[in-house]
């Protein structure tokens, strides 16, 4: 990049916020950061499928805006449900739900969201690795896309993807579901996972769906 295209670039962005309280981003003293909304599933859905909330976590990202050569972060939440239950002649946990929110940051018309262009196969190897170690080594499979409405008033395409695991010691096949939606300024990713052989399991995740609350809901 030439000098005079950088100082361009530096100005263009100063006129753009300078006025909006972002004079540290501006100067380069601190990042512009961006925070996406809490997306939890409600008090009644839990209620409702008999999950219990497990945790929750920050997810938060640093990226550099290299024209310019300052940073932007991005900052979001997830939370991660668990369903127990007597499951091959024992208790023990069987499905589980999970939300990620993340703001759909954008400066100079340039999106630093890092879920926002992926495809739901690469949510789901984004959040594999997070789910319980009974699906989170799984080689899943697309199984189906579907249209799950009420989904914060819509309807999410939500990819169902089917695999095998090991519960016990014992071979079983499982079924893992996931979807993105655009709201209130974020996304929010939700992802659920169950046996096949507790095919009920399927309406509860898709109830929890419906349930998740978020921003203005």
């Amino acid at each position: 990049m030439s000098r005079n295209t950088h100082v361009a670039a530096v100005i263009g962005v100063a006129l753009l916020l300078a006025t909006s309280g972002c004079i540290g981003f501006v100067l380069g003293d601190e990042p512009l950061e961006f925070e996406a909304s809490n997306a939890t599933a409600s008090d009644s859905g839990l209620e409702e499928t008999g999950y219990v909330h497990e945790g929750s976590e920050s997810l938060r990202e640093k990226r550099t805006i290299q024209d310019v050569d300052r940073d932007v972060v991005v900052e979001g939440h997830a939370n991660t449900y668990a369903k127990t239950d007597e499951f091959l002649d024992r208790e023990q946990q069987i499905a589980m739900f999970a939300t990620a929110s993340v703001p759909d940051a954008e400066v100079l018309g340039r999106s630093f969201n890092p879920l926002g262009e992926m495809s739901n196969e690469e949510l789901l190897d984004r959040f594999q690795s997070e789910m319980p170690e009974q699906y989170s080594g799984t080689e899943f499979t697309v199984d189906e896309s579907k249209a799950v409405d009420g989904v914060f008033g819509e309807s999410a395409n939500v990819t169902r993807f089917t695999g095998t695991t090991e519960f016990e010691g014992r071979e079983v096949e499982v079924a893992a579901y996931i979807t993105k939606v655009k709201h209130d300024g974020d996304w929010v990713v939700m992802m659920g996972a169950h046996p096949t052989q507790r095919p009920e399991e399927e309406f509860d995740i898709e109830t929890l769906m419906r349930s998740v609350e978020h921003g203005g809901e």
